[in-house]
């Protein structure tokens, strides 16, 4: 009786280790092919950690999409994000927000009374479209892209379609 209780502690322990490594192989083959990423996909992923990596064509080249947004005054001081055009690199690409849509992200209470910020620009990129960056505008100039006018931004949105 003792022995069939000692075989059967073995069977079992060794049933428990062979799951466990079914279950291991399991989860690293998922993680190594991105197959479960939160993005949809292991290149999607990676453009995600390495958006600000990317040069100024990069990003570009890389955006599906970009909304322009424009601020109007809120409570207290506060500048208020408002989507003023959408822009995409084809028809087809999906993307929640339409003109008029208050964008929350980019309200921004100024530092000082001169603020010159006309607007932002926000980039997507990935299927579903998501956020990658948002950069402000002074004079319908992308500052973060060494002053660049926004027409021209626009310009190579849809150049690179």
């Amino acid at each position: 009786m003792g022995k069939l209780f000692l075989k059967g502690i073995v069977f079992g322990a060794g049933f428990c280790l062979s799951v466990l490594a079914i279950v291991q192989i399991f989860f690293l083959y998922i993680e190594n092919t991105g197959s479960m990423s939160q993005y949809g996909t292991a290149d999607q992923t990676q453009l995600e950690m390495d958006w600000h990596k990317l040069s100024q064509e990069e990003q570009i080249n890389a955006a599906n999409a970009f909304l322009i947004v424009r601020y109007r005054d809120g409570e207290e001081g506060q500048k208020l994000a408002f989507v003023s055009e959408v822009h995409r690199r084809s028809p087809n690409v999906a993307i929640e927000y339409q003109a008029g849509d208050l964008y929350p992200r980019m309200h921004y209470y100024p530092e000082n009374e001169i603020d010159t910020r006309s607007g932002a620009v926000v980039f997507f990129a990935g299927t579903p479209s998501t956020y990658r960056h948002g950069l402000y505008l002074y004079d319908d100039r992308v500052t973060g892209y060494g002053g660049m006018p926004l027409r021209v931004l626009i310009k190579k949105l849809k150049e690179n379609a």
